[in-house]
């Protein structure tokens, strides 16, 4: 995707996710975007940005984490648009601290966003199944189904941080996972994604 594509994707940013929609005790919830917390999350990701040394990055970074849950509406803003690495991984470590896995899932069922967030969403998921409590079917199955949703998005950016994320979370053996990597090893219209799909599959043989 071109950066001009990726840019209009994320001129809608501040009013699609200006109220955010968070499961919260089993019943929707609007949470509205706090501006004191967007004007805090901005000033901590400058200092993060700008920081010189390893050790005033590790500080940044600490000052960031200490957030709330009220800045999660603002961190989707964030990751609804293209973020280097080290910047997502933080926003990326937030979210899953503020945020609950229903709410994460929930969110990529509702559809929508830019690429960069269903892309981050999938990134987010990976993160929650080492923390899922031993024997917590239902998580893994949502988490999985919501990947597969992911690994046939139409943005090849989407489909291939999914094939990743399900490396990553080590549920390439979940049956509806295992269907959708032979699917895209063998039918993705994008080589790369192909290759990553084979070798997760190469990895159960």
């Amino acid at each position: 995707m071109s950066d001009s594509t990726a840019s209009a994707m994320g001129a809608g940013t501040s009013a699609t996710w200006d109220r955010i929609d968070s499961w919260s005790a089993g019943t929707w919830a609007v949470r509205t975007r706090d501006r004191l917390e967007e004007v805090k999350l901005r000033h901590l990701l400058a200092a993060f940005d700008g920081a010189r040394t390893s050790d005033e990055r590790l500080a940044a970074q600490q000052r960031i984490l200490t957030l709330g849950s009220e800045a999660i509406p603002s961190v989707l803003a964030e990751l609804s648009l293209s973020q280097p690495p080290d910047r997502a991984d933080v926003l990326l470590e937030l979210l899953v601290r503020r945020e609950s896995a229903d709410a994460v899932i929930d969110l990529v069922i509702r559809g929508g966003g830019t690429w960069a967030l269903r892309a981050s969403l999938a990134d987010a998921l990976a993160r929650y199944v080492p923390a899922a409590p031993s024997g917590e079917g239902r998580l893994r199955f949502r988490i999985a189904a919501a990947l597969v949703a992911l690994g046939r998005d139409p943005d090849v950016g989407v489909r291939s941080t999914a094939i990743d994320a399900i490396g990553l979370a080590g549920i390439a053996d979940e049956p509806e996972i295992h269907a959708l990597l032979e699917d895209v090893a063998e039918h993705d219209g994008d080589a790369a994604v192909q290759a990553e799909a084979r070798a997760i599959l190469g990895e159960f043989e």
